[in-house]
């Protein structure tokens, strides 16, 4: 698939989602701050466990399926070859950071300016180290692969992260360069029906 094995775009798919969880989401987690109901007890305000459980998921979710489908356009971009790193990266960016804002409003979640299109940065900064890893063909040189993309890498963080006035990953939105997309199934549906969460999840 995409010119990977069976095995190795599992592989792909695994490492991403994992990364979407541990870090990408534990990142966005640990370093915000959540606004919960809460009921009055004596003198003390009680937050809504359950309330901010669901929220967390929510995150979680948004950040894992973006992942995924993420994983499968790059391995798809990587093996058509119509493209350069340069234009992989400004195309993923400028798709995926609509596609999260997207998914933000549908699970009715609220964040400041930055939050989406760090979370579609920190995605696409881990793509290439995963996708050389599970590479398994002999002739593929993992060195070499990242070697010849990083400079695409750096120009993104130089572009984007690294400025006095660095407000999120936009830079990218205007400079795209115009490209037609040939038919490709979506692993990101925006009209998925919402997952319902049965209250045993939230228990402690």
């Amino acid at each position: 698939m995409f010119g990977l094995t069976e095995h190795e775009m599992e592989s792909f798919l695994t490492g991403m989602q994992t990364f979407a969880i541990q870090e990408a989401a534990h990142s966005v987690v640990t370093g915000a701050r959540f606004m919960t109901p809460a009921t009055q007890k004596g003198e003390k305000l009680i937050p809504d466990t359950s309330f901010f459980k669901l929220l967390v998921t929510d995150i979680e979710t948004i950040i894992t399926l973006t992942a995924t489908s993420m994983a499968y356009e790059y391995a798809h971009l990587q093996h058509e070859g119509k493209l350069g790193e340069h234009e992989i990266v400004k195309h993923l960016h400028t798709k995926y950071d609509t596609n999260v804002l997207n998914q933000f409003i549908k699970y009715g979640l609220v964040s400041t300016t930055d939050v989406i299109p760090d979370i579609v940065g920190t995605l696409v900064l881990e793509l290439p180290y995963i996708y050389s890893e599970v590479r398994e063909d002999e002739e593929f040189s993992e060195d070499d692969f990242l070697a010849e993309r990083l400079e695409a890498y750096d120009e993104y963080l130089d572009t984007n992260f690294y400025t006095d006035d660095f407000e999120g990953l936009d830079d990218y939105d205007e400079e795209e360069e115009d490209y037609e997309e040939e038919p490709f199934e979506e692993f990101y549906d925006e009209e998925e029906e919402d997952i319902e969460f049965e209250e045993e999840d939230f228990e402690d």
